[in-house]
Formats: C-alpha cells, sequence, structure tokens
C-alpha cells in the first residue's frame, strides 16, 4: 500500500536545498577538517555521539559518548536553522543515531546542521516519515 506524503512548497524548497547542499559536500572529512580550522584553531577534539532517544521538543539532546548505550551520558547542543526543536527539524534524529560532537566552553555541540520543517502540513504512518527524512 503506497503512502502519500505532502509537504508545502516551503518546506520543499528547503529540502531541496539541503539536499543540494549535501551533494556539493559529499566530502564530510574535509567539511569538518575546515570546520575544525576556523572554530578551533586546528586543535578541535571531534567525538562520536549516540542519540540516547529520539528528537525531542527542544535544541538539546541526550547522547552517549562514543560508544552506543554504555558510554558517557552528555548532552548535546545543536543549531536549528529556522526554528528551536529538533523533533520539527531535518535530518530527524532518532535512538542510536550518531552525530558528531566537539566541546567548546564546557558545552558539547552538535556539529549538523539542521533546518525547521513545518511539521502542520505533514502527513505520515508508523514512523514512515522519521525514515524518510533521516536520508535527507
Amino acid at each position: 500500500m503506497a503512502r502519500e506524503y505532502v509537504l508545502s512548497e516551503r518546506d520543499y524548497q528547503r529540502m531541496q536545498n539541503a539536499l543540494r547542499w549535501y551533494e556539493r559536500n559529499k566530502n564530510p572529512h574535509e567539511l569538518l577538517r575546515r570546520r575544525n580550522v576556523t572554530i578551533g584553531g586546528g586543535g578541535g577534539n571531534i567525538k562520536k555521539a549516540y542519540c540516547k532517544t529520539a528528537a525531542p521538543a527542544s535544541d538539546e539532546i541526550v547522547c552517549y559518548l562514543n560508544t552506543d548505550v554504555t558510554g558517557e551520558e552528555i548532552t548535546v547542543k545543536c543549531l536549528i536553522t529556522g526554528g528551536t526543536k529538533l523533533d520539527e527539524a531535518i535530518p530527524l534524529l532518532v535512538i542510536s543515531h550518531i552525530i558528531l560532537v566537539e566541546k567548546i566552553d564546557d558545552v558539547w555541540w552538535c556539529l549538523y546542521p539542521f533546518q525547521a520543517i513545518d511539521t502542520t502540513e505533514l502527513q505520515f504512518e508508523s514512523g514512515i516519515l522519521s525514515t524518510k527524512l533521516s536520508e535527507c
């Protein structure tokens, strides 16, 4: 049975812009190296974090540092363009999703950009939407 999803024109354009950005930046190691130089002066300490929960209704998410389930629990702050809630932004974070983080001034920051979407115009069933959006 086919499922139908409806996005507003504005959200469709946002998703297209995000996809074009990811296509232009196919080498994340090079992108992160450049980001590290501008933010940390070349001495950054980038780590992997595994989401403990699905995306919450805030700009912070609890993660495990370096290892899934058994790692040190940390709170990661995320920058969301056009919004303030991770559960209304793409890419959508789910349990065990790996994100790259860096500690700056005693605050763990996610190195990925997030884009707010208008969830009032979305239609989805049984978590199918989260699977499709996380692929962006």
